[in-house]
């Protein structure tokens, strides 16, 4: 029988079957791994679904009368326990089962399953990552735990959560509860201040570890366990609310893409393979004795033989591991900074203006007003927050005069360095308290002199960012973004079940980010203006498009992407914009129909629905700017015409400027495929209508107009 089945057939009633099962099956573990029949991470899923099965069995034999989920934390979460690992969990019920009757009975089933028996026991839980840690009850309602991460969450509930599902029990109960708390986790935006705090922990438990004459700690020394799971938490926090992948719960494999996109130098063994060989130390360690992580002298002999090798090859291997950890850690969680004076509040005009002039600013006294102003504003950055971890409570201060002083120095290294002094400055005003966007940009040098440069050369990117403070992470993300608009199909099914705000949101969030993306592009690359025209063309059709299916949903019920929305509306560019020769911030200039035989009535209120969502602003930013005095009968007309109506109009008119709007219409969108036929045929009888000397005739008048026009 395989493992698999081994596990799946086991029938466990009680405790004593519980442990029975548990040692017969973990010897037989350690016994494969140990012979090298099976992988380590192998041997850390099959002991973890060993656990879930001993959990799951128990909780319907004794917790079977409740709506009762466990979800796993840590190790547990990852599905990479180890030989002697604690199993991180917390008990949620449905909000509607009697709370003191359910804590109770949780409280005696924790009782019963901890017990030691013989020297034997089950698991060691350990509860203290539920929601409000020991001050809580033993087990908190689903409600209570969407609740409290919501509005009582801290950073450091952020790093439990990223590895926490569903362990045993109701599943669907963690599943929903887990998916709530989403935004909680992984946040849309760039966080470094995750940075900040991991490095606050890491010293926090320097102080709690041994000295290495004891031994190395596999788990808490430098180059160590902490360190790489360190990097990865960091990662997951910082890219997770953008980059799916990131919500990855397995450390091994956020590890594959960490080494793949983001860590730059090449090593001798992989970050993964570190990994496994500390995990691998971790539980050889506590083969002799489960509580222990430092390497002793009693652990050689087993090391060595699992390995089959020499001392002097493995202490060379342990020092390389090391060595890989603790670089990969200090290039994570540390920046160079380069040497510049620190201007205070306390220092004179003439001192700063002095040292601006040796930066070569240009207007030093202007320069000088701008620092001064951003120490008054950022003086809130004093101001200290309390945090805790291990029983003791650190405060973290980060100083307005340091990230100045930073931000000065850098400007001064630019091509203009006053507009970008200038820029950053107003920039820095937009994004008002939030303390992230500092620590990002006094964390990341490169980040940092990308922004300046690029507010140096570009008045158009410098006041889309200090209109959207929160696009920096564009900025950061960009070489590794789409440059065009997410696929149609794929951002629907995404986007359908949201409420009709987040929707708009999402849409202005993809028009956003991909004109940043081409700003970017097109002043580090130089694009032509073909290449930008294109693109810009396409993120104003995505932005169309989507919104029909919005409005179709929200007006009659339909849950379609536009390819598939099949109802008698036709949306059509005209101007640059149906040419694609649209550029930054032009309007977007359209014409609106429906098929004939449809209630115009409907089809004038679902239009209007559709202006409102297309150019309405949300959170996330503005809509299109759209224009329609090009429309059949101008400001005077309807905003939506029938197929005939449309057609009257065309081939009606005798004023041949009316019917130039034609000459660069397209089709965007139509939901029965069949205007874009219909309006290159009305293009050539309503053009064939009027001959040369008329047209030419009408263009001399429509030119001396606008003469006496600007000669006003």
């Amino acid at each position: 029988m395989d493992l698999i089945s081994e596990i799946n057939s086991a029938d466990i009633r009680d405790f004593d079957q519980a442990i029975d099962f548990k040692y017969y099956f973990q010897n037989k573990l350690v016994s494969l791994w140990f012979s090298h029949s099976i992988t380590t991470q192998d041997f850390m899923y099959y002991l973890t679904l060993m656990y879930e099965k001993i959990m799951d069995q128990l909780i319907l034999h004794r917790l079977s009368s409740f709506e009762i989920c466990v979800i796993g934390f840590g190790k547990i979460g990852s599905k990479e326990i180890n030989f002697s690992s604690d199993i991180d969990v917390c008990f949620v019920f449905k909000a509607r089962e009697d709370e003191e009757k359910v804590i109770r009975e949780v409280r005696n089933f924790l009782r019963e399953t901890n017990q030691i028996k013989g020297g034997r026991f089950i698991w060691r839980l350990d509860l203290d990552l539920r929601p409000g840690g020991r001050a809580s009850p033993v087990a908190v309602s689903d409600s209570f735990f969407s609740w409290y991460y919501l509005n009582l969450g801290k950073i450091d509930d952020r790093y439990s959560l990223l590895r926490a599902r569903p362990f045993a029990g109701r599943k669907e109960i963690g599943e929903r509860v887990l998916k709530e708390i989403e935004p909680f986790v992984f946040r849309k935006y760039l966080d470094f201040s995750v940075i900040e705090r991991l490095k606050e922990i890491k010293i926090l438990i320097s102080r709690h570890i041994r000295s290495e004459d004891s031994g190395f700690d596999v788990k808490y020394s430098k180059g160590g366990i902490r360190e790489i799971e360190f990097v990865v938490f960091a990662n997951q926090l910082m890219f997770g609310g953008k980059d799916l992948r990131f919500r990855e719960k397995s450390t091994t494999k956020i590890l594959e893409i960490l080494e793949k996109e983001f860590i730059k130098k090449s090593y001798g063994i992989s970050l993964k393979d570190c990994y496994i060989f500390l995990r691998e130390l971790e539980s050889l360690v506590q083969l002799n004795e489960e509580y222990r992580f430092n390497i002793t002298e009693k652990d050689i002999p087993r090391i060595l033989e699992f390995y089959g090798i020499g001392y002097d090859q493995f202490s060379q291997k342990l020092n390389e591991v090391r060595s890989i950890v603790s670089d990969v850690f200090r290039e994570t969680f540390e920046v160079e900074e380069p040497e510049y004076k620190i201007i205070t509040e306390s220092s004179s005009d003439e001192d700063i203006e002095h040292y601006l002039s040796s930066l070569n600013y240009k207007d030093v006294k202007s320069a000088s007003g701008i620092i001064k102003d951003l120490l008054r504003r950022t003086s809130f950055l004093k101001e200290r927050q309390r945090v805790f971890m291990y029983d003791q409570d650190i405060s973290e201060s980060i100083s307005p005069e340091r990230i100045i002083s930073y931000i000065v120095w850098h400007c001064s290294k630019v091509k203009n360095s006053d507009s970008a002094l200038s820029y950053i400055s107003s920039f820095l005003h937009s994004v008002g308290r939030r303390r992230g966007i500092y620590t990002m940009l006094f964390k990341n040098e490169n980040l940092l002199k990308t922004l300046l440069e690029l507010m140096s050369r570009s008045r158009f990117f410098s006041n889309f960012l200090i209109r959207h403070p929160e696009s920096i992470d564009t900025i950061f993300l960009s070489g590794k973004r789409e440059i065009l608009p997410e696929d149609e199909n794929k951002f629907w099914e995404r986007v359908k079940n949201l409420p009709t705000e987040s929707v708009l949101d999402e849409i202005r969030r993809q028009k956003k980010e991909k004109i940043l993306i081409t700003v970017l592009d097109d002043i580090s690359m130089k694009l032509d203006i073909f290449d930008v025209s294109h693109r810009i063309t396409a993120i104003y059709d995505f932005v169309v498009r989507q919104t029909v299916s919005l409005t179709a949903k929200d007006k009659i019920g339909l849950d379609s992407p536009p390819a598939d929305l099949d109802i008698p509306y036709v949306v059509i560019a005209i101007g640059k914009y149906g040419s694609e020769e649209a550029i930054y911030g032009s309007d977007a200039d359209i014409l609106l129909s429906f098929y004939d035989g449809e209630d115009f009535e409907r089809w004038i209120k679902f239009s209007q629905r559709f202006l409102n969502f297309l150019v309405s602003k949300t959170n996330e930013g503005e809509g299109l700017q759209v224009d329609m005095r090009l429309r059949p009968s101008g400001r005077a007309g309807p905003i939506a015409l029938s197929q005939k109506a449309f057609s009257s109009f065309y081939l009606e008119t005798q004023n041949i400027w009316e019917i130039f709007p034609l000459l660069k219409a397209r089709v965007v969108f139509d939901g029965y495929g069949k205007y874009s036929d219909f309006l290159n045929d009305l293009k050539n009888k309503a053009f064939g209508r009027f001959e040369f000397d008329r047209i030419k005739k009408q263009m001399l008048e429509i030119r001396e107009k606008s003469q006496k026009h600007l000669s006003r």
